[in-house]
């Protein structure tokens, strides 16, 4: 089994937008997720999704947290992903939600 350590970041607009999906073949752990507000007078609200490919469906890990000006919210506890599973993130704002992921990908 090869591991592969990956960072994946995007800008985060106001759509549910799939943030990173595991590739084929392979289980991915999100080991940290970090969400950053870049706008230093306002707040933003970030949901977090989970796609179960297997199920069909989507659930939320977070839902509309409250990131302060200037602040971030840490996902410090893995989550795992099995094969074309994924992570959607959402902001209250478009712009103003930076996402950084560090994800073990193992095949």
């Amino acid at each position: 089994m090869a591991n592969t350590f990956v960072n994946k970041s995007a800008q985060i607009g106001t759509a549910a937008t799939t943030f990173y999906t595991s590739p084929a073949s392979t289980v991915s752990i999100v080991h940290s997720l970090y969400l950053s507000n870049t706008d230093a007078s306002n707040s933003v609200r970030a949901t977090i999704q989970l796609y179960d490919n297997s199920a069909a469906s989507t659930l939320s890990i977070v839902s509309n947290a409250i990131i302060g000006p200037g602040s971030s919210l840490i996902l410090d506890k893995p989550v795992n992903l099995e094969e074309s599973d994924a992570l959607k993130i959402s902001a209250s704002e478009a712009n103003k939600l930076e996402a950084v992921g560090s994800i073990l990908q193992q095949t």
